[in-house]
């Protein structure tokens, strides 16, 4: 028989047979909202699509390795969650190794290739070391508020379908429509999500 361990919050671990339990109970929809966050998150990763991102998590869960506690999170919440942490663990690998590069070009490294420090950024384009790196940190500052604010509110189903919603340039009565949200429902997660990014804003500014 399979052990469920308990956590210091006295949760109780998912078995892997509840992880493949939960996998089949996923909605069409839930896919779906799964396969667009997999392939936002996939981005400047070494996951070439949104689908290797979400297998990689899926392949965690089930054999264990990240652990869920059906009792605290929802399982699309857990995966959704496991991907933006596998994701994000690959950019800070990425970035800390092309620093290194690109201070290793600054002072004259001549083991530092420039054509194979060009080519490690994939799909980027190949023109100059300047040119991908201002391409790079262009496409960082587009999706910084909007990671930082899914970060903020990675428990809140009814943001995050909000900030899905815009990302994807919905306004109005769209949003809420996407969402599948009442007015109520809709309009105390926008003030959750105001509130949340004046917070965000402060902490930035200080």
């Amino acid at each position: 028989m399979e052990r469920r361990v308990l956590t210091e919050q006295n949760d109780i671990y998912a078995t892997q047979d509840e992880v493949f339990e939960a996998l089949a109970g996923l909605t069409p929809d839930e896919c779906r909202q799964l396969d667009y966050q997999g392939r936002r998150l996939a981005f400047g990763t070494i996951y070439a699509t949104g689908q290797a991102l979400f297998s990689e998590a899926v392949a965690r869960a089930v054999d264990l390795r990240r652990r869920w506690c059906p009792s605290s999170i929802s399982f699309m919440t857990f995966l959704r969650n496991s991907m933006g942490s596998i994701a994000s663990n690959d950019r800070k690998g990425f970035h800390a190794k092309h620093i290194a590069n690109v201070s290793a070009l600054a002072v004259g490294n001549d083991e530092v290739d420039d054509d194979a420090f060009l080519s490690s950024f994939g799909t980027l384009p190949k023109n100059s070391i300047e040119d991908v790196l201002e391409q790079a940190e262009e496409h960082a500052a587009m999706l910084r508020d909007y990671d930082a604010l899914f970060a903020y509110f990675a428990d809140d189903e009814e943001v995050w379908m909000i900030l899905v919603a815009m990302e994807q340039e919905l306004i109005g009565a769209e949003i809420k429509d996407y969402c599948k949200l009442d007015d109520a429902q809709y309009l105390a997660a926008r003030k959750r999500l105001k509130r949340g990014a004046a917070k965000l804003k402060s902490q930035r500014t200080g």
